[in-house]
């Protein structure tokens, strides 16, 4: 006689543990606004800084266009490096820097880009994106959309 196995009970409660995993580990994102009021408001131009470079990952190279385009249907005019130096006073008071890194691992992918006032440095807002698949490959594309989806909420975009 052949005992009945309990094979089916083992597929259900692994499939049960990656069904959970997945749930609780494969994207979250965040953000976070320091002032009261809309960056559209207050700031008329914007500028993304060359100083924190992405890491030469091959997945962000398209995420200074897609900076720039989100900025500028907010209705903020994107400056390059030397046009700052046109700028009068009054006009760098309502400039904005904005900076973007990944960081990656096996655990875990984080994309944030972070805007800063540009003469105080004061932080505006800060949008992050995680993924945590395992994969680098599917874990940045991942992070960065939901970075840019915060950015896109932020500016009041969607």
């Amino acid at each position: 006689m052949k005992k009945k196995g309990n094979g089916g009970m083992k597929v259900k409660m692994a499939l049960l543990l990656v069904a959970s995993l997945s749930i609780i580990c494969c994207t979250t994102t965040s953000g976070y606004v320091s002032l009261t009021t809309e960056i559209g408001s207050l700031y008329k131009f914007g500028y993304i800084s060359e100083l924190l470079k992405y890491g030469g990952s091959a997945s962000l190279y398209g995420m200074h266009v897609e900076i720039f385009q989100l900025i500028g249907e907010a209705g903020i005019k994107m400056l390059g490096e030397g046009e700052i130096e046109k700028l009068t006073d009054v006009e760098k008071s309502r400039l904005f820097v904005i900076t973007y890194a990944v960081s990656s691992s096996l655990l875990e992918s984080v994309v944030t880009i972070s805007f800063f006032d540009y003469k105080s440095t004061r932080p505006l807002l800060n949008c992050t994106g995680a993924s945590c698949w395992g994969f680098p490959a599917i874990d940045i594309p991942a992070a960065k959309k939901h970075a840019l989806q915060q950015m896109r909420l932020a500016l009041k975009l969607q």
